[in-house]
Parts: structure tokens; C-alpha cells; sequence
């Protein structure tokens, strides 16, 4: 009996149990280092490919841009130092004026960033979040809008967003990158609207037609699975035909058909998104046409002889300079005395007539049902 309890309810000896716990040590000591270094290296994998989710991120992407060009401001005027008061103002206008893009059309006024598709903004399918399209179109909209009207912000103006809409053709992988495409669409009394386009840059063609081939089959689940959603963005040719294209003029409806049989930008870069932002420009709480924020920054129709430039500005800089150069004069000019301005004398509607007026008239008939859709939506409960 008293063996029975020897080898079922005592604890072995303190002696009896040292080789046990060094043989232990010896093989914690040759694993664990092993394991700390995984450890280290997987925890730095996380931080790096999750770093766009880190606080104030978002924050550093869309700001770093405008702190750049203060940055450079600023010791630029530090190299004015012991120069008189006119002559820092003048050199100091100047300076700043060559930020704006200076005789350029508005179609010319584009710009192109480069994204990486991490974990944390793509969804359980592997591709790019629908969700995240919103959050990295924030930073292309604010390049954008400091590339094109530096001078607008200079006086105190601001722009607001009145909404963005998205339609998706192709998904953007998981660890993929991709270019965000920002370009000025056209603009009415109120509102810029301008275009984002997502592609992926071309890849080699080897394999892409099985690729394909296989993407056009439906994958079915095995029978034994549980029910889980597929969501999946459509291919370009399985698009749904608009129920209201008898609204639309055929010249505006021919431009609509080769957009959707387009699956590839003129470069080849893969199309994914297209999106469009409507904006509008504000002084304080009063909206200032589109118009004169374009004209303001030296963007004009193409000259008859020797391209504009900061050289050769086009013939309303003149205009601009005299508010400009006035700071009361050109707050009481946005804030609503354009409107007393005669016809005769729009600086800003002669800058872009021409080829510009027609070019935004044929945009905005295919972009302006955008806003009178979301309204309709808007009023059906």
C-alpha cells in the first residue's frame, strides 16, 4: 500500500529534478534566442507593411506637401536678409508666383502618385479595400489642388468637398503598387469636378491569357463549406448598359461605349478605379466660381504665337497681379465683386474661352448627371 502512495502522490526530490531542469536550460538556451530573433524580425514585418494605419499617418501624407513649400519659403527669405523692404517683396511675389502652373491649360494641370497596396487597407479577398479608395484619394486630391491653385490659397481661400463617387472595374492585389491618375474634368458656376484614375502599371504579358481565362470562370465553393459572401469587382465587358442613355446625345454616348470596351490606359497600365471629386472654392463661407481660381493661377487658352509662360504671362495676369498686389482688393473681389465686373471686362471667361470653353461643355455632359443622380437618390425617401 505504501508503494502505491510512493509512486502516485509524492513529489520527486529537489535532487531528483536538477538534471531534469539543466537539461531543460540547456535546450531553452540554444531555442529561445532562435525564437526572440523571429520574433523581432516578424513584429518589424508587422510595423513596417501596417505603417500606413499608424497614428497621424494620414495626417503627415496630406500636410507634408504644403509644409514642404513653406519650409522652402522661409529660407528663402532668410537668403533676403539685408535687402530693402521693396526689393524682398518683389522678389518674394515672384517666388510664389512660379509655384502656379503658369499658361498651362487645365487638362495640363495633372498629377500621378504612387501607392502600395498593404495589409491593413486591403479586405479578406486579398485586394484592395473598396473602403480605402476614399482614404488614399485624400492625398492625390490635395497635390493636385496645391499644383494648381497656390495663388487661391495665398489670399486666404480654402476648397471644400462636396462628394466623391467611385466605380470599380479591376481589383488592385494585396502587396501590389498602383498610380493614382488625378486630372481637372470641367467645372460650372459652383463646382470643379475632378477625375481619379487607379491603374496598375503594365506587367509582362507572359501567362496573362490563362490568367484571364480563369479570372471569367466563376469559382464554386466546395459543398462542404460554410456560406460565406464572394465579393468580387466585375470585368470591364460584364458592365450593366445604363437604363438612361436615351438622355444622352449619341456623340456623348459613342464616348461612354469605348470607355467601357477600355480595359487599358494608352500606356497599358491595367484601369482599376475611376473616380471624381466635386469641390468648390471658398472665401470664408462665400463660394467663388471655379473660374477665377483656374484664371487667378495663371491658367489660360493656348497662346496664338509664343507658348505663355512665367516669362511671357498670358494677357490677364495683369488683372491678377493689380488684386493680388492689393490684399483688401482682392478679398472684396472674391467675396462677391466679380459680380459687378461687366461682361465685357471677365478677364477670367476670356482666359478660358476657346477651345477651353468647348472642351468643358463636352466634359461636363458626361460628368454632370453625377450630382442631379445623387439628388434624385436623395429625394426617393
Amino acid at each position: 500500500m505504501s508503494g502505491v502512495v510512493n509512486r502516485t502522490g509524492r513529489v520527486p526530490s529537489l535532487p531528483a529534478t536538477l538534471p531534469l531542469l539543466s537539461k531543460f536550460s540547456k535546450i531553452a538556451a540554444r531555442v529561445l534566442p532562435g525564437l526572440s530573433k523571429a520574433a523581432l524580425y516578424f513584429a518589424a514585418f508587422l510595423v513596417l507593411v501596417n505603417m500606413n494605419s499608424f497614428p497621424f499617418t494620414w495626417h503627415y501624407k496630406i500636410f507634408r506637401h504644403i509644409w514642404i513649400i513653406r519650409i522652402k519659403f522661409l529660407l528663402y527669405k532668410l537668403r533676403l536678409l539685408g535687402k530693402s523692404r521693396e526689393t524682398k517683396k518683389r522678389l518674394e511675389t515672384a517666388w510664389l508666383d512660379r509655384l502656379t502652373p503658369m499658361g498651362s491649360d487645365p487638362w495640363g494641370c495633372g498629377t500621378v502618385i504612387k501607392k502600395f497596396a498593404g495589409p491593413d487597407e486591403s479586405d479578406y479577398n486579398l485586394h484592395l479595400s473598396n473602403s480605402s479608395y476614399p482614404k488614399v484619394i485624400d492625398e492625390a486630391r490635395m497635390i493636385t489642388a496645391i499644383v494648381s491653385f497656390p495663388s487661391f490659397y495665398r489670399v486666404g481661400g480654402w476648397t471644400a468637398l462636396g462628394g466623391t463617387h467611385f466605380t470599380f472595374y479591376r481589383e488592385i492585389p494585396l502587396f501590389s503598387s498602383y498610380e493614382i491618375r488625378t486630372n481637372i474634368a470641367c467645372w460650372d458656376g459652383k463646382w470643379l469636378y475632378i477625375i481619379h484614375r487607379f491603374v496598375s502599371p503594365q506587367k509582362k504579358r507572359k501567362g496573362r491569357a490563362r490568367n484571364e481565362d480563369s479570372e471569367s470562370q466563376p469559382r464554386n465553393p466546395p459543398s462542404n463549406s460554410a456560406p460565406a459572401p464572394i465579393l468580387h469587382t466585375p470585368a470591364v465587358g460584364t458592365i450593366t448598359p445604363s437604363s438612361s442613355q436615351s438622355m444622352i446625345s449619341p456623340a456623348t454616348m459613342k464616348i461612354i461605349t469605348d470607355a467601357r470596351l477600355r480595359a487599358e490606359e494608352p500606356d497599358g497600365a491595367t484601369l482599376n478605379c475611376v473616380a471624381v471629386s466635386e469641390v468648390c472654392f471658398k472665401l470664408g463661407r462665400i463660394t467663388v466660381p471655379p473660374s477665377i481660381a483656374l484664371a487667378m493661377n495663371g491658367i489660360s487658352r493656348p497662346s496664338p504665337g509664343t507658348p505663355y509662360s512665367h516669362e511671357n504671362p498670358p494677357p490677364h495676369w495683369n488683372k491678377v497681379t493689380e488684386l493680388t498686389n492689393d490684399p483688401k482688393a482682392i478679398r472684396a473681389f472674391l467675396s462677391g465683386g466679380w459680380r459687378e465686373v461687366p461682361p465685357a471686362e471677365c478677364w477670367w471667361e476670356h482666359a478660358l474661352a476657346g477651345p477651353i470653353e468647348e472642351t468643358r461643355k463636352s466634359n461636363l455632359e458626361l460628368v454632370d448627371g453625377l450630382r442631379r443622380s445623387m439628388e434624385g437618390a436623395k429625394a426617393l425617401y
